[in-house]
């Protein structure tokens, strides 16, 4: 059995890019199946849809497993393809690297990176991570609390989130002319997530602890310069 598994995991070809959706896609599988469990009192016809998008992403899973654990963080020690487009080449790195300030992920990137800012906890720690496809992440953690910033260049959606999936709470919300996409795993108006296109980059900010709409745009105003005005 396990020499048929190989044999067929063999013949498996995705672009990284493919592949990092992928793992961005069950990654986020966490907060929609939190989303689910609030969500009981739904017909029970809702109740199969996520069962019928588990069903749908098992085959990718599967095709995902050889890479699961195939990027590598590494120390900053040297440059790696970043760029994007780099990674149709056959000699680029599928690796994550950890930089260790926000100054070093720039270098690694090549663009400017923020780091998320107006938020409710003190920092203690901030992990700063370059993808190999040309992804920045910087996530800051501090009283058990944490929050997470992506941005790439371009305008595909790096949020993880899959398309259709239903939340107690989504919100389309207008920053100073930009639109922005809310989503939580509580009702009640409060937000977890959220992802917008802005100055030619992409980005996405998670928050372990949901916020009402005003509080999170405001994060995004003292995040990103700019978009305060």
């Amino acid at each position: 059995m396990k020499g048929r598994y190989n044999e067929i995991m063999d013949k498996v070809t995705l672009t990284p890019a493919s592949r990092a959706r992928i793992l961005d896609n069950i990654r986020g599988m966490d907060l929609r199946r939190q989303a689910e469990e609030r969500t009981t009192r739904a017909p029970y016809w809702k109740k199969l849809m996520p069962v019928a998008a588990m069903a749908a992403l098992v085959l990718s899973g599967v095709i995902a497993w050889q890479w699961w654990a195939k990027p590598t963080v590494i120390p900053d020690d040297g440059p790696v393809p970043l760029a994007p487009g780099t990674e149709t080449d056959p000699d680029a790195v599928e690796t994550v690297r950890e930089a260790d300030s926000i100054e070093a992920l720039e270098a690694l990137m090549g663009y400017p990176v923020e780091e998320p800012a107006g938020l409710s906890f003190t920092p203690e720690k901030t992990t700063c991570k370059a993808y190999w496809y040309g992804m920045a992440e910087v996530t800051v953690t501090g009283e058990g609390h944490s929050a997470k910033l992506r941005k790439q260049p371009g305008t595909e959606d790096i949020s993880g989130k899959l398309p259709d999936t239903e939340y107690p709470s989504e919100a389309e919300a207008d920053l100073n002319g930009t639109a922005v996409s809310l989503w939580g795993i509580q009702g009640g108006g409060m937000y977890n997530a959220g992802s917008w296109q802005y100055g030619g980059y992409s980005y996405y900010l998670e928050l372990t602890d949901a916020v009402d709409e005003e509080t999170f745009l405001s994060i995004i105003r003292q995040t990103v310069p700019g978009m305060g005005s």
